[in-house]
């Protein structure tokens, strides 16, 4: 099963049914593996090998 919680608590403009961006880029923003990784405190090959074959790829 593939299931992720994302904590919008500081985010009072974030509605229901919103589009969100959890890697890669988005208008002007950009979040890269790397990023992503550090926050993780883990490797991006570790990200990267979690994200399911089921995940759409654009």
């Amino acid at each position: 099963m593939d299931v992720s919680m994302i904590d919008v608590t500081g985010l009072p403009d974030a509605r229901e049914g919103e589009r969100v961006t959890l890697l890669g880029a988005q208008g002007r923003d950009v979040l890269t593996v790397h990023e992503l990784a550090s926050w993780a405190d883990e490797i991006p090959y570790e990200i990267m090998c979690g994200i399911s074959k089921r995940v759409p790829r654009r």
